[in-house]
């Protein structure tokens, strides 16, 4: 479900008393879900979100004192109509009687232990042809070797018996620096999978240097549907901190494959990542205007603004990120390009009625990245810097040996040990594991950040999509006052 499909804007003419409501509709305690946020927007609608439900509702002014009385801490008795039934339908209430945290034990159980589902986050090359200033790799080795291949389809073969979803995304290093790799395993996965009714997708993340229209349409043939190719801001500014190896800029290569992609004519998403940060930001503005100019109406591409951050690269000391106020910065940008003729802009996706839609996929135990030498990890920025993310090697003959303490440390449940994330109104999305790997820096929990900004994040949100929403009207003799 996504968000367009929940938006409501509750439409309820002004009583000019309240309504008698019949015996015939039964009453009950009701009280506020405690994964309620809300917010109030300068023209007076009153913005509810739930997070288990994924509801979006904007209640206009003239019926915003009869919302708040219903989402009053200690609850109420109600008769189930009208503006009631409404909440009571989306989430917004629930009966005095529900436990809505053993609920979100339930829903991460049935979303984290299941044996049908296989994520693999395959490094075709650990080589790169990009030095990016903020990168955190150390290119220690290239294209995935050949036995490597061979183990990571004899793995599939082992599992596919059991699975009903068959996950690969192709990352680096620059993953086409591997093409070779891919051209072996691709097709092997693709035949597994159609062969046992397994559902197959795959991704890719890449710096887009080398996606040709050639290699675009050969990626296309081995199930690759979605790519994120990162542009910089500017073409100048994107050559300051995304240049090749050994020198020279890369924008105008990577700005013609896009342009290339336009051509093709198969079902396919390539999402166009911003990198910002303090110095690039008075210029992003350029970037759109171009983007507009060859992209506006085109269906295969999405826009997603992101921070530069300190991955813990050797030149973090000299980022100039946005720090504090890069979320903020970010959906400024997103409300600005969504005023261009830009296809879609991708914003706040992980509150897209998708709840575990904030959930990293390290911190779930059917995922796993898979080194051109064989260890097995769990998150791509320490890779194997750091022991703690080697949680295992893969066997020559595809069987996996994991150490099952260090995969634990991953997966557990960590909103059980924090009783803070117990108490979050934003639990069902993220279930506290945004970020697996901040959580093991002592004193620091990985709250997202469209949660920490709730009131601009639903603020922003409703900008959006208010004209998109559902109408739905409460009348006066359905008895709207309480």
């Amino acid at each position: 479900m996504s968000t367009a499909d929940i938006v409501d804007t509750v439409q309820a003419s002004k009583p000019h008393k309240a309504t008698e409501v019949t015996d015939s509709v039964r009453a009950m305690f009701v009280r506020p879900s405690r994964f309620n946020a809300r917010t109030v927007t300068e023209d007076g609608t009153l913005l509810l979100y739930n997070s288990y439900s994924g509801a979006f509702s904007g209640v206009p002014r003239h019926a915003r004192s009869s919302a708040e009385a219903l989402l009053r801490q200690e609850g109420t008795c109600v008769k189930v109509t009208g503006l009631a039934k409404y909440m009571l339908d989306r989430g917004f209430l629930v009966s005095n009687s529900v436990n809505e945290l053993n609920k979100v034990r339930v829903l991460h159980g049935f979303q984290h232990y299941r044996s049908d589902m296989l994520e693999l986050v395959l490094l075709a090359s650990e080589a790169c042809n990009f030095r990016c200033v903020y990168c955190s790799e150390t290119y220690s080795r290239g294209t995935m070797e050949p036995w490597v291949r061979q183990a990571v389809v004899a793995m599939v073969e082992h599992r596919i018996k059991q699975l009903r979803l068959l996950r690969v995304g192709w990352f680096g290093g620059e993953p086409l620096l591997g093409l070779e790799a891919i051209r072996e395993i691709s097709p092997r996965l693709q035949d597994l999978a159609q062969a046992n009714g397994v559902e197959f997708s795959a991704q890719m993340t890449t710096n887009g240097f080398l996606l040709t229209e050639k290699v675009l349409a050969e990626l296309l043939n081995y199930g690759v549907r979605r790519f994120q190719i990162s542009l910089d801001g500017s073409p100048a500014d994107h050559d300051c901190k995304r240049g090749l190896k050994g020198g020279g800029s890369s924008f105008r290569t990577i700005y013609d494959n896009l342009k290339a992609a336009r051509n093709l004519s198969e079902q396919f998403t390539i999402v166009v990542r911003i990198n910002f940060d303090n110095d690039n930001l008075p210029h992003v503005q350029e970037l759109l205007e171009m983007l507009e100019r060859d992209f506006a109406g085109n269906t295969h591409f999405e826009i997603l603004f992101h921070p530069v951050c300190k991955w813990g690269g050797p030149n973090d000391g000299n980022l100039n990120v946005c720090g504090s106020t890069a979320y903020l910065s970010g959906l400024a940008l997103s409300k600005k390009a969504s005023t261009m003729a830009l296809t879609q802009v991708a914003q706040l996706s992980q509150m897209q009625g998708l709840r575990g839609g904030n959930v990293c996929t390290a911190a779930r135990p059917y995922c796993f990245i898979l080194a051109a030498d064989g260890k097995i990890m769990k998150c791509s920025l320490p890779m194997d810097h750091e022991d703690y993310n080697i949680v295992g090697h893969l066997g020559p003959d595809g069987v996996p040996t994991i150490d099952d303490e260090k995969l634990a440390r991953w997966v557990a449940p960590s909103f059980e040990d924090d009783d803070m994330c117990k108490k979050c109104f934003y639990l069902p999305v993220c279930q506290g594991c945004r970020c697996q790997n901040i959580r093991f820096t002592p004193g620091f929990r990985p709250c997202p950040e469209e949660k920490l900004n709730i009131a601009a994040t639903l603020t922003s949100l409703w900008e959006r999509r208010q004209s998109t929403a559902r109408q739905y009207c409460i009348k006066a003799d359905q008895g709207i006052a309480v």
